[in-house]
């Protein structure tokens, strides 16, 4: 039986492993800095119009403006810019990968692709591969639109596992791998490096991710979650629909590019994603809050706002989450009055944004080794329940 995760067909420039051009090859990933175009202005200064991941995605802080139309043009013209061997393809292959953050920690991850048919995020469903938290349907036409049109998938998705053993064994053996990648990431992204996964190495590694896949489906254990990026993989799922609903060869899209990584892992930190609310009035919003989750358990929020902070409680049902019960009561202020929720990784983002009539909210998130039990039990988080680490540590 195939493999949920396994090997892939995986893509990298021909750069030597510590060349300087890595810097300038990867990007943050789509889905972050939404509300900071000044983050992707200087991205597109630190590129320069060389090659780059950057001309194979749509940065979500461009959907809707006057940029958009630019970026899609970009991405078409991707292709001609790798042509003439710029790649070099890795066949069959898996790429081990260790991510020193900012703050010295170090994440351990392996690239490779799942099987999307295992895949699953409509509510009420139990699949092998889940996302843990909710989907955006209205988010996914914008991304498969991009994947249409592209050429060439640049991973933006994180799947957890709880497999520590698998990345041990990796770990014992990177002396005798070969290393692909070694360089430092742009605008404090910290450092990464990649070691190609062949041989025995390889035969292992898929041995002990079969063990675990069966063990899991034995248990009715939950395999895999979804821990970052969950819009670009049901946005591979839609996409893979629809070429069957064509009938269209579905080629390479029965398969994702992700990067696996143990739950466990001391570098995984989770922090809450806060929100905020523009073209709304702030005493309003936080009174209809107060009234709309009255009954629970009390837990603290602050609200921020041109006027400094607002320490407050609200009601969490036993079982349930400050981020869905604060969330919930947003949207149904927002669906009476109007106005607009975002989602801002980092308290001190948060605080900056929380200006000029928008109000910002700062809670607890879930704790990591909750994660797995929650899905198992409940469900799907409520959306943007929690982000690893800093934006600056994020995917790229």
């Amino acid at each position: 039986m195939k493999n949920i995760f396994g090997k892939t067909d995986i893509l990298l420039p021909r750069y030597a492993p510590d060349c300087e051009k890595w810097e300038t090859w990867s990007v943050i990933a789509c889905d972050q800095h939404t509300s900071e175009p000044a983050y992707w202005e200087r991205t597109e200064q630190i590129t320069g119009g060389v090659p780059s991941t950057l001309g194979l995605i749509l940065p979500e802080a461009y959907l809707g403006t006057a940029m958009e139309a630019a970026q899609r043009e970009r991405i078409a013209k991707a292709p001609a810019s790798l042509d003439g061997g710029y790649l070099k393809e890795y066949k069959d292959s898996l790429v081990y990968v260790e991510r020193t953050l900012s703050s010295g920690a170090v994440r351990r991850g392996l690239v490779g692709a799942v099987v999307l048919d295992a895949y699953d995020y409509e509510k009420g469903s139990t699949p092998d591969v889940r996302p843990t938290e909710g989907t955006v349907k209205e988010r996914i036409p914008p991304r498969v639109a991009v994947r249409r049109d592209s050429v060439y998938e640049a991973s933006h998705v994180m799947l957890f596992c709880e497999c520590p053993e698998l990345f041990d064994m990796l770990t014992s053996r990177k002396d005798s791998l070969r290393i692909l990648y070694d360089f430092d990431l742009m605008q404090g992204g910290g450092h990464i490096t990649g070691y190609l996964v062949a041989d025995d190495a390889l035969e292992a590694a898929e041995s002990i991710i079969a063990e675990y896949e069966a063990s899991r489906r034995a248990s009715g254990e939950m395999m895999y979650g979804v821990g970052d990026g969950n819009h670009s993989l049901a946005s591979a799922k839609a996409f893979l629909e629809e070429l069957r609903a064509a009938g269209k060869d579905t080629g390479g899209a029965a398969d994702a590019l992700v990067e696996l990584v143990p739950i466990s892992e001391r570098a995984i930190v989770f922090e809450p994603i806060y929100k905020t609310v523009s073209g709304a009035d702030a005493n309003e919003l936080l009174s209809f809050i107060k009234e709309h989750a009255a009954q629970g358990v009390e837990a603290s929020v602050v609200m921020y706002t041109d006027d400094g902070e607002v320490p407050f409680t609200i009601g969490v049902p036993d079982g349930g989450l400050v981020c869905g019960v604060l969330q919930d009561a947003i949207d149904a202020f927002l669906a009476e009055h109007g106005g607009k929720c975002d989602y801002i990784h980092g308290k001190e983002n948060l605080i900056a944004l929380s200006k000029d009539g928008t109000a910002g909210f700062v809670f607890d998130g879930i704790e990591k080794e909750d994660l797995f039990p929650y899905v198992s039990k409940f469900g799907v988080l409520p959306r943007k329940a929690f982000s690893m680490g800093e934006a600056c540590e994020k995917r790229y």
